[in-house]
């Protein structure tokens, strides 16, 4: 049997994978983008709406990946 622990040490380590969102934001014209900056701010819009809005203008997301984005901006601060 292998050892799990030394064989994930020496792999080497990958660059930061962006969020879904990031690309996303990237993506879209100026006006869009502030106007998801703003709702992805709004505690009172659910994740889902988000990712629900978002899918049906074209742009393929998941619930928990608006979550995880949301997370990271709350800890960011």
């Amino acid at each position: 049997m292998s050892d799990l622990y030394e064989e994930m040490k020496r792999r080497p380590k990958r660059k930061n994978q962006r969020f879904r969102i990031e690309m996303i934001l990237d993506a879209m014209a100026q006006e869009e983008r502030e106007s998801l900056s703003a709702a992805l701010l709004d505690k009172d819009i659910q994740h889902v709406r988000v990712a629900e809005v978002l899918n049906e203008h074209g742009y393929e997301i998941s619930t928990n990946a608006v979550r995880n984005y949301r997370s990271m901006l709350r800890q960011r601060g």
